[in-house]
């Protein structure tokens, strides 16, 4: 029983390397970090067309209310179970539907447009709810389209970053420069990579359960 276990979360580790990189049919054309503040509705990232494939991952601190113990990260109030939790990074592409994004998030473009990220206030979408909100979260985002444009870009959508605390915006680093391997190199070398450590990772539980049967 030990040994199919082990072997059984082997394959399991193995199988979660070969699917944890994007569809192999699409190339990465466009990625960025950008700085969601708490105190606004709404910002604009990156424009998508429908079918795009979004990763997105989010860290940092804020709060939808002023008082220390309604400080929370992109995941929202953990105590509270709804799919918008106070709190919770969440998005739209364009005039589509809201969507809970969190700490991470990946899919689909539904609709052609911008991708707008926000805190959800639980007191409302009205200015005065959100002027009193702190903090902002870091965002990381990769657009792959199965369009190959042959250039990757980084910023290409000229973002700017509002940092909390006052008006004043910092613009986003725009790297267009090609620099390396190419999208598709990369992504190829780390689906070889993911399947190459799920393997060593299958040998070892294979070689422990030997030795303990033995």
């Amino acid at each position: 029983m030990a040994r199919f276990s082990l072997q059984s979360l082997g394959l399991l580790l193995t199988l979660a390397f070969l699917f944890a990189s994007p569809p192999a049919n699409m190339t990465l054309i466009k990625y960025s970090t950008f700085v969601i503040p708490a105190n606004v509705e709404w910002t604009e990232t990156f424009y998508v067309e429908p079918g795009d494939y979004v990763s997105i991952s989010a860290s940092g601190k804020w709060r939808y209310d002023p008082r220390p113990q309604f400080e929370t990260g992109p995941d929202g109030l953990s105590n509270v179970f709804t799919t918008l939790k106070p709190g919770i990074l969440e998005g739209k592409f364009g005039d589509g539907d809201v969507i809970p994004i969190g700490s991470s998030w990946e899919g689909y473009a539904s609709n052609r447009g911008k991708l707008l990220l926000g805190m959800y206030e639980p007191k409302g979408n009205s200015v005065a709810n959100y002027n009193d909100n702190l903090g902002n979260v870091s965002v990381n985002i990769f657009v792959y389209s199965r369009t190959n444009t042959g250039t990757v870009n980084a910023g290409t959508d000229g973002q700017n970053n509002t940092q909390l605390g006052g008006n004043e915006t910092t613009p986003l680093v725009n790297n267009t420069e090609s620099q390396g391997p190419s999208a598709t190199d990369k992504t190829c070398i780390s689906s070889i990579v993911l399947f190459l450590s799920g393997l060593v990772s299958l040998g070892i539980l294979t070689k422990y359960d030997l030795r303990q049967a033995s």
